[in-house]
């Protein structure tokens, strides 16, 4: 039985979630390529949801931020 796509596209977010725990300045090439092989293929398949909302850089400032509820992609500002 074929996984579904939904289902293929949750492991590889958490997949992506597990690797974020090693900190970049210890990851190799090979390490990295992976990384950003997994990143490309959630950017690819997910349909993203996005959602407008504010986040505090310190007490004093904050700012909007655009970002994917399901998998977390962060829209850049135009």
């Amino acid at each position: 039985m074929e996984m579904a796509l939904d289902e293929q596209l949750f492991y590889m977010i958490k997949a992506r979630d597990n690797l974020n725990k090693i900190p970049k300045d210890e990851r190799n090439n090979d390490f990295q390529k992976i990384y950003n092989d997994i990143e490309n293929y959630i950017l690819i398949h997910c349909n993203h949801v996005f959602i407008n909302d504010y986040i505090d850089y310190t007490p004093e400032k904050s700012g909007s931020i655009t970002y994917c509820c399901k998998c977390l992609y962060t829209q850049e500002d135009d």
